[in-house]
């Protein structure tokens, strides 16, 4: 009979799963999306809107005048969250 050949290996860290992924995030189609800043998601949730719904219940001059930000980017964060729930 032959010997058995033993094979020590290193263990790599933990990734969660990104190597996986990592094939996926290159296939055409998949980059589109929205970001949304930290800084914006912290003013709307100071202000007690911390899921999208509550966002589009408020009124915009709400939005406008309670969480400092911009007319700009209050528009694009309600025409986000809006195109979200229309899907």
């Amino acid at each position: 009979t032959g010997r058995t050949k033993t094979i020590k290996t290193k263990p790599k860290p933990y990734t969660y799963g990104e190597d996986y992924f990592d094939n996926f995030r290159t296939l055409p189609g998949l980059d589109t999306g929205y970001e949304i800043e930290s800084e914006i998601l912290d003013a709307l949730k100071s202000i007690g809107c911390d899921t999208a719904k509550s966002v589009l219940e408020m009124d915009r001059e709400d939005l406008i005048k309670r969480t400092n930000l911009s007319e700009e980017v209050v528009d694009e964060v309600i025409s986000i969250f809006k195109s979200e729930f229309e899907n």
